[in-house]
């Protein structure tokens, strides 16, 4: 925008000055803001150690109650909570290679999200 500026400020200024033997040189330069201080994603800190412990309990719920595991919407729920993970890791694997951007952020939130609810579904139905 300011460059297109300057170019039309000079080509007024050249307009009304025809005979002006001066040479007008134009420079610019372009800032680039520094990246994000760490690629590293954002996790809330006890993230991993609920959804390990939840998984587990999961896990150990289904060696006691094998008939319940074999429901079909248990099934459901686990092999979503299987893409789930695939995709938390993608976006991770998209956030470390271009930063904090801020949709890859929302769809890491959303993700978490859904995989606190498939959590949460799973453990209602194996307590019941």
């Amino acid at each position: 925008m300011t460059a297109a500026a300057v170019v039309v400020i000079v080509g007024i200024w050249l307009r009304l000055h025809p005979d002006a033997k001066e040479q007008v040189r134009v420079e610019y330069t372009v800032e680039h803001t520094p990246g994000p201080l760490s690629t590293e994603p954002l996790q809330m800190v006890n993230q991993p150690s609920i959804d390990k412990r939840a998984e587990e309990f999961i896990a150990q719920q289904c060696i006691q109650q094998q008939a319940a595991c074999q429901r079909p919407e248990v099934h459901e729920l686990r092999n979503h909570l299987v893409q789930l993970s695939t995709q938390q890791q993608r976006i991770l694997r998209e956030r470390r290679t271009f930063g904090n951007n801020s949709a890859l952020i929302r769809a890491q939130v959303k993700v978490e999200n859904q995989r606190a609810q498939t959590l949460k579904e799973l453990i209602t139905i194996l307590r019941s």
